[in-house]
């Protein structure tokens, strides 16, 4: 009776932690065709580019995009990836003691959410100007 109950126990806990493996991976952004990117410069939609995500097992993540590198912990909830770094810095050393650089490298408790749709991660930016780009990240 005690080894069916090890061997049940094992088998929920190895099903509830599978789903997340799923993620685990490193991820870079999705290099568009010619057509992609003709639809895109039609409906005023502009590009990401640069960015590179690593997934580990034990749920920290490390993403590094064109200027600045985040380390933290993901998790995932329903059709989203939620990216909470702990840590966020310049690529260019100097630039996170300089004073005025520095107050872009706050840590706020709002997480990157990319949607997850099939092998991709996707985020729609937006700004202040109301112009939009999209970041897809697609695993390597």
């Amino acid at each position: 009776m005690k080894l069916c109950t090890y061997i049940l126990f094992a088998i929920l806990f190895f099903s509830c932690s599978s789903e997340n493996n799923n993620f685990v991976g490193s991820y870079e952004i999705f290099k568009p065709n010619k057509l992609e990117r003709y639809k895109n410069y039609l409906t005023g939609l502009g590009r990401i580019s640069g960015t590179t995500l690593t997934l580990y097992k034990d749920s920290t993540f490390n993403m590094t995009n064109c200027s600045m590198n985040y380390i933290g912990k993901w998790s995932t909830k329903k059709d989203s990836l939620l990216l909470f770094p702990n840590t966020k810095k310049w690529l260019i050393d100097s630039l996170n003691y300089d004073k005025e650089w520095k107050k872009n490298l706050g840590i706020t408790n709002k997480p990157y959410t990319y949607k997850i749709q099939k092998e991709s991660l996707i985020q729609i930016h937006t700004f202040t100007d109301g112009s939009k780009s999209i970041e897809k990240l697609v695993k390597n």
